[in-house]
């Protein structure tokens, strides 16, 4: 209880700090992606963010303005804005890129692909901004949720498919997979082996995939579309008995192990959405092995 409470008071008083306590050069941060802007705000430093894009959530009365997207952000309106920085979530040969350069915008890459990309690029924005405690309490509390939501001696295969809302997941078989991503490197840090092993970050699979791969257990992704940012990164987590043709005989279908995960942190990489997307992996995947060794004692005792 004592650790608690001192992790508490820690927590408080890195992140009450005003803008005035960042680096001139994160006085005007603008970000050109959801996963960054998150990262930035779990961070503290909302006050200094002074746009974004259309696609961040943002907490209610929010100042901060909308530039555009990742992909075809509005430079006039950029620079108007007088960023002092830019962060964003780029290939350095992109032509969002180029032209950032061209306009001679202090624009830092960051990537968010993997786990150790987000660790890494938490600590590069800590060190840019002049705030590397609050970085690497951040850090620290990514590494705490990944040691504490593990099981061991437990590997389960494990499909994720990505849904959108609005898409019929009851009738049709969602396409894209979790690949090569931070979703793989969730799924991994749980004690779990992802289904799919291939290279590619969202490949489309088909129904003679899924068939091959026959997962233990098939999980849905589902980001919401609600504007404004939900502070408890909150998940909710349903079992749900799809009508899927010609894919009855899956062993998630048969023992009934299909679910779908809803909110937004489960499309965002960020530290806090990272958080809550292992823990509601974690969930899933501990209530699983609790029924199965009630099933296994019951099946002993009836044995005996």
């Amino acid at each position: 209880m004592k650790k608690l409470l001192s992790l508490f008071i820690l927590y408080a008083s890195l992140f009450s700090a005003s803008a005035l306590a960042v680096s001139e050069q994160c006085q005007r941060i603008i970000s050109l992606s959801p996963t960054i802007t998150d990262t930035l705000l779990s961070l503290g430093l909302e006050e200094n963010i002074v746009a974004g894009t259309r696609y961040d959530r943002l907490p209610k009365n929010s100042h901060i303005k909308e530039i555009g997207g990742m992909l075809d952000p509005n430079y006039e309106a950029i620079a108007l804005l007088d960023p002092t920085i830019i962060f964003a979530d780029l290939a350095k040969d992109s032509p969002q890129k180029r032209k950032l350069d061209m306009l001679q915008f202090n624009t830092h890459l960051i990537s968010f692909s993997s786990l150790d990309t987000i660790k890494k690029s938490i600590t590069e924005i800590g060190k840019i901004c002049k705030i590397q405690s609050r970085a690497t309490y951040k850090v620290d509390e990514l590494n705490h949720a990944l040691k504490n939501n593990y099981l061991s001696d437990y590997p389960l295969n494990i499909l994720i498919l990505y849904t959108y809302e609005g898409e019929d997941y009851l009738n049709q078989v969602p396409q894209r997979a979790a690949g090569k991503s931070f979703h793989q490197d969730i799924l991994e840090s749980t004690g779990s082996h992802n289904a799919y092993q291939g290279s590619l970050n969202a490949p489309i699979m088909s129904q003679e995939s899924i068939l091959m791969l026959n997962p233990d257990i098939i999980i849905l992704l589902q980001g919401d579309q609600n504007k404004s940012l939900d502070e408890t990164r909150s998940i909710t987590i349903e079992k749900i008995y799809p009508f899927w043709q010609n894919l009855q005989s899956l062993s998630a279908i048969q023992n009934q192990q299909i679910y779908i995960m809803k909110g937004e942190p489960t499309f965002i990489a960020s530290p806090d959405a990272v958080i809550a997307t292992l823990k509601s992996l974690y969930q899933i995947l501990y209530n699983h092995q609790i029924t199965e060794n009630s099933l296994s004692i019951k099946s002993i005792q009836q044995h005996n």
